[in-house]
Parts: structure tokens; sequence; C-alpha cells
């Protein structure tokens, strides 16, 4: 009952999360156009970008997860094929979640 009397507050604080998240994925793809296709979501707060990497999707969400304990799931997983990955605009560490993405990147893929 509380949630629903605060509704607007709650919509209004997520969509703003949302909101300033795309823009955060949308520079992170920019910078690394030789990996990722962005893929921006045509409605909702989840993605699914493209992993365009020199190994299988898979293994870039193995790595992300061995070497920054980061958990980024294949699209697979969700019924959606291909070499993309899932990722949500609802989190509050979106930015920090990209950045060990982008370490990795350097890491292993430059």
């Amino acid at each position: 009952m509380i949630a629903l009397q605060a509704r607007a507050a709650i919509l209004a604080r997520n969509r703003q999360i949302v909101s300033n998240n795309l823009r955060v994925a949308e520079d992170f793809f920019a910078l690394r156009r030789d990996l990722f296709k962005w893929m921006r979501p045509r409605g909702g707060s989840v993605a699914f970008p493209v992993w365009t990497g020199p190994v299988p999707v898979e293994e870039f969400c193995r790595t992300m997860l061995e070497k920054r304990e980061v958990l980024i799931v294949p699209g697979s997983l969700f019924d959606f094929p291909g070499n993309h990955f899932r990722i949500g605009l609802g989190r509050r560490n979106l930015a920090e979640t990209l950045d060990q993405a982008g370490g990795v990147c350097l890491e292993e893929y430059s």
C-alpha cells in the first residue's frame, strides 16, 4: 500500500536512473565500437548489446566474472541468440559495472 501511494515518486526516481544509465551505456559503447554493437532498448530497462570481440560472448561473460567478479549474462539464457548479452539499465551502479567491463576489454582484448 505504501509503495502504491508513493508510485509517482518511485516511478520518477526509476525513470531518472534508467535515463542516466542510457546515456552512460551509449557513451561506453560508442567508445568501444571495435568490441561492441550498442542496441538501445525500444522500451523498458533491459538492453541486449552485441559482443563483437574475438571470443564467444560466453567466454567474455566468464572472463568478466573471473577477472572482475561482475556477472554479465549471455543473451542465449534469455532466448536472445547470437553474441548478445544482457544489461539492466535500472541498476544504480551501471557506470561502475561498465568501467569494470572496460578494464577487462583493455586487459584481454586490446
